[in-house]
């Protein structure tokens, strides 16, 4: 009788020891649990960061090709019923023959036919020339001024001399007409570095300041303008153009990746 009780007590002290380091076992596990959770929180938290900072310095470097991206397939038609003619009307400086350089591109040749290629053949848009699209027997002024308020944009060709000569008109006329139709938006394009007299009226300063410009590379090679073709489509109003599929979209393409340019005779 007493082995027996001898016994069941060493079974009970070893079951108090066996259910102590069961505790201790389990206690140790749940710990090693939370440390494994909290890394693997802080493993997602960075990847995550680092994912966004990406994905921002992403959207940042595509912004342009993500906006027209966004406009070819769901942004609203800007020309539907708004009573504007042409999409933009371009004014430049018209080029003296004596002193034009028959070996490069003039800002005239660059408005009369390489702007035509590529936004009218290509984008579908529709400019104004007043030469081209006025009928001729009215006043300068008046036709100027006329084309003006038929356009959606005013493409300014700025050389030194559009701003030394008589073509800035024009740009003051815009100016004055903007102020009275404010859907009138500007596009400066800079195709030659110049710098602006100091007799200009302040307002024409000012919008030479604050109006966006887009800077005009003299390269043979199409892909050195690439960036400029995507800036102007940018600036330009939401046209959607019916037409075939397959041109749908090479357009598409190449306002992605920027238009191939005809070599100018």
């Amino acid at each position: 009788r007493v082995r027996i009780q001898n016994d069941l007590n060493r079974l009970e002290s070893w079951a108090k020891s066996n259910q102590m380091n069961f505790n201790r076992g389990k206690f140790r596990l749940k710990r090693r649990n939370k440390t494994v959770q909290l890394l693997l929180t802080l493993c997602f938290a960075i990847t995550s960061l680092v994912g966004l900072f990406l994905g921002i310095l992403l959207a940042y470097q595509h912004w342009i090709e993500i906006v027209l991206l966004y406009r070819y397939y769901l942004a609203k038609d800007e020309t539907v019923d708004d009573n504007k003619e042409f999409d933009a009307f371009v004014s430049y400086a018209k080029t003296d023959f004596l002193e034009s350089d028959t070996m490069s591109l003039s800002e005239e040749q660059f408005a009369l036919e390489v702007l035509p290629q590529v936004l009218e053949n290509k984008y579908g848009y529709k400019l104004c020339f007043i030469e081209r699209d006025i009928l001729p027997g009215g006043a300068y002024t008046d036709d100027v001024v006329s084309a003006i308020k038929r356009s959606r944009r005013t493409l300014v060709i700025l050389s030194p001399s559009y701003v030394n000569g008589p073509a800035m008109f024009e740009l003051e006329a815009a100016v004055k007409t903007a102020l009275e139709d404010t859907t009138i938006k500007f596009i400066l394009i800079e195709f030659e570095p110049c710098q602006e007299p100091e007799s200009l009226p302040c307002k024409v300063k000012k919008a030479l300041k604050i109006l966006p410009r887009i800077t005009w590379k003299m390269s043979a090679s199409p892909a050195a303008n690439k960036h400029f073709w995507k800036r102007l489509c940018y600036h330009m109003p939401v046209k959607h153009i019916k037409e075939t599929e397959d041109r749908s979209l090479h357009t598409f393409l190449s306002l992605v990746t920027g238009p191939g340019i005809r070599k100018l005779p």
